[in-house]
């Protein structure tokens, strides 16, 4: 049985054991209690043993993913374009080993990559090192993951809508009376991003190790990291804008120190219909811990159920029949706090503007027997329409 197949089981025992629960209007009896918190557990296990499974395809596949890619080319002799095959990964790997200014190496790297004139050095993008570093993002940042992704190659603005206007039915002949939309304007420019690693030259150059793998990897994932910060709970001016300072204040809890059922619900009908759609929760791993003890009493017989679903095939779990996600931008429970966003993620708007850029910097530590590299990337986001999502609010 595979994992996938263990966690669907006990996602069904743990439902099952939920509905003949409501069917009967009763609680948890200690022995269902116990088959409950066993069956959750279990599913914790199945997803960290999924996750790590993945992560380690993603590790044995990096090299892979690089090899066969198609470019179009200019060919001289036949004078018209080709499509032919570039070898990605070992130009990539030449740039790290040696940078753009070994003779030997510098075709392959001009051939496979693109190439923007710098100092000394030089700045080097492979042509899929944006997907793989994207990927990275997507893996650990749902904010990225759930929001609309734009490329830009300069400045822009976003129309950001606080009323879509009226329509009105008018009869033939009749002046036509409506009210035009309210409409701001959101200027994106993007805010320096930048990672930099000193790795020892004996590492980049011991052919048993798969370096320029690992530089990807480390980028990456310290890219996404900082990114789940920012588009949670980004100030602006700055930084990007964060999900809850741009998303439209949702209820306040009743207490300060807990979440009820009552808070949840309050916050699920605070995003209009038309969001709710294609809603999702976004909150922090503590605050997923007191959402899950929640429960649900029936007046009339005491019974209780858990307002928490797991997921089922892989899907992930539900709060309110909607997608819950955990982050580590997301702040903790704290009176007069945020603790997360629900609604359309899909209106966040994350810029990249460009593509990433590489310099390796042989100088700087050269003294310590180490190269640097430096990674840098332009991001911004935006919010035009703020009622489609609204902030988790926990009352002062």
């Amino acid at each position: 049985m595979t994992l996938m197949e263990r966690r669907n089981e006990a996602s069904k025992r743990v439902r099952d054991l939920l509905d003949l629960c409501k069917k009967e209007a009763r609680g948890l009896s200690a022995e269902e209690k116990t088959i409950h918190q066993n069956a959750v557990a279990e599913i914790n296990d199945m997803d960290e043993l999924m996750k790590f499974e993945a992560d380690q395809a993603k590790r044995d596949a990096l090299g892979e993913s690089m090899l066969a890619v198609e470019k179009r080319e200019f060919v001289p002799e036949k004078g018209k374009q080709e499509t032919k095959k570039v070898n990605d990964a070992e130009a990539f790997r030449n740039f790290t080993e040696y940078g753009i200014g070994n003779t030997e190496t510098l075709p392959k790297e001009l051939r496979a990559m693109t190439t923007i004139t710098g100092a000394t050095g030089g700045f080097m993008i492979p042509e899929i090192f944006s997907k793989q570093l994207f990927s990275y993002a997507a893996d650990d940042s749902p904010t990225r993951m759930l929001s609309t992704q734009i490329n830009w190659k300069g400045d822009g603005a976003f129309p950001v809508v606080t009323a879509f206007g009226t329509s009105y039915l008018v009869t033939e002949g009749s002046d036509v009376t409506t009210t035009n939309p309210t409409l701001a304007q959101k200027t994106v420019s993007g805010f320096q991003l930048m990672y930099n690693v000193d790795v020892p030259i004996k590492l980049i150059n011991n052919s048993a190790y798969p370096f320029d793998s690992e530089l990807l990897k480390w980028w990456g994932i310290s890219n996404a990291n900082k990114e789940e910060d920012l588009y949670a709970v980004g100030a602006g001016t700055t930084e990007p804008y964060g999900l809850t300072v741009l998303a439209t204040n949702g209820s306040e809890t009743a207490a300060n120190s807990a979440i009820s059922a009552n808070d949840v619900v309050d916050w699920y009908y605070d995003v209009p219909f038309k969001y709710r759609k294609k809603s999702s929760w976004i909150v922090n791993d503590s605050t997923i811990l007191l959402i899950r003890k929640i429960v649900n009493a029936v007046t009339t017989s005491g019974a209780t159920s858990y307002v928490w679903s797991p997921g089922l095939g892989g899907e992930p779990d539900t709060l309110m029949g909607r997608p819950i996600y955990p982050s580590d931008g997301m702040a903790a429970l704290t009176a007069g706090g945020k603790v997360g966003v629900f609604g359309d993620i899909s209106q966040y708007q994350v810029v990249d503007f460009g593509s990433p850029l590489l310099i390796r910097d042989p100088y700087t530590v050269a003294i310590t027997g180490r190269v640097r590299f430096v990674g840098h990337r332009l991001i911004d986001a935006a919010l035009p329409v703020a009622e489609a999502i609204v902030s988790l609010r926990i009352i002062a």
